[in-house]
């Protein structure tokens, strides 16, 4: 090869990788494989995705393999016998996927080196696995089409920037949405993201059941499940609606308001993250994500911060359990929610807020 490699470890996996430095943050574009450490987490969940979801001879793509890590790692990890499809088009990643293959010793991966909207267009996959670098716009439509009935498909996000509001017109532009700088935008930014995945796939007479999206270091990820039928379809898009906002008040409501349209509905499965099993090599921060998943699935939408509602009240911040104790004490939903370690998500109304803060 034409660079200097290293061999790592990751999951199950030993992995072949280009020997860079490698910096903080979403990475930067080259014509090397790329190979973002930070991502471990989202490689993780794509396998405990694999292993809650799938079963013997069914079909996965890595639309956007590069060094092949995922790809590789829900071959090896997952106890049924998949097809495992790797895919990148460029060379230089075709090579290094094939040697990862061979050097890990699966035989239920091939290996492709196509243009991904090409592959989509023919492909039909049960797991379909878009991680771009940036925005995954490009890919939706086409991973709607390809994602079987009941298939699942995972789309990554990393312009965050873009969804949170930072870059309002390219937001409209990318999305067909408003965003809204917030606290909370990042909870926003994850729904704009569902309601576009939502709208393309209406487009082809398919629905969306969002099972795990979530929001972590520098990206989104939608993990959802695509149901054919025009009534699926129009299912979905009654889910959408807009934010409004009245002093410390915000709802998602249908009719037009200061961002959107985006996903109004639960973006977390109960049932699901229950069934989900970690396996005993996997880090801890996907143990912890896992736990406030399952408790924050229970939650309405949008969350407070404790300064936000210390600044309204005119009070010190509270901490956060005892706020959230003090909530369910009263009868109220409250939970912690992963977007924040300082947030939580209640049914109580603002008033009562204050309330439970001033005493």
């Amino acid at each position: 090869m034409s660079f200097e490699t290293e061999i790592i470890n990751e999951g199950l996996a030993k992995i072949e990788i280009p020997r860079v430095e490698r910096l903080r943050g979403p990475g930067r574009k080259s014509r090397l494989p790329f190979y973002n450490p930070l991502m471990r987490t989202n490689r993780d969940i794509s396998v405990l995705v694999a292993l809650a979801t799938l079963s013997d001879r069914d079909t996965v793509l890595d639309g956007l393999a590069a060094t092949g890590a995922s790809g590789l790692r829900i071959a090896l990890e997952t106890e049924d016998q998949l097809a495992v499809t790797l895919n990148d088009k460029n060379p230089a990643c075709h090579e290094l996927i094939t040697r990862n293959i061979e050097r890990n010793g699966t035989t239920n991966c091939s290996v492709t080196c196509e243009d991904l909207n090409s592959l989509l267009s023919t492909g039909r996959f049960d797991l379909v696995d878009v991680d771009p670098f940036g925005t995954p716009v490009r890919f939706i439509e086409g991973a709607m089409r390809a994602t079987t009935d009941g298939g699942i498909a995972a789309i990554t996000a990393t312009d965050t920037a873009v969804l949170c509001g930072s870059r309002k017109k390219a937001c409209i532009r990318r999305y067909g949405s408003r965003p809204r700088r917030t606290e909370y935008c990042h909870e926003l930014g994850l729904r704009i993201l569902l309601g576009y995945i939502a709208r393309a796939a209406a487009k082809f007479d398919r629905g969306i059941e969002p099972l795990l999206c979530f929001s972590t270091d520098h990206y989104f990820r939608a993990i959802v499940r695509v149901r054919k039928g025009a009534r699926k379809a129009d299912s979905t898009l009654e889910k959408l609606g807009h934010l409004h906002i009245q002093r410390l008040e915000r709802e998602l409501l249908p009719e037009t308001g200061v961002a959107g349209p985006l996903w109004a509905d639960a973006f977390l499965d109960a049932a699901f993250l229950e069934s989900v099993r970690l396996p005993s090599y996997f880090p801890h921060k996907v143990s912890k994500l896992l736990e406030l998943w399952r408790e924050e699935a229970s939650s309405p939408p949008l969350f407070y911060t404790t300064g936000e509602v210390a600044r309204e009240f005119l009070s010190e911040p509270p901490a956060l359990d005892r706020i959230v104790g003090a909530l369910r004490d009263e009868g109220f939903i409250a939970t912690r929610t992963h977007f924040r370690p300082d947030a939580f998500k209640t049914s109580a109304d603002v008033e009562t807020i204050g309330r439970v803060l001033r005493t």
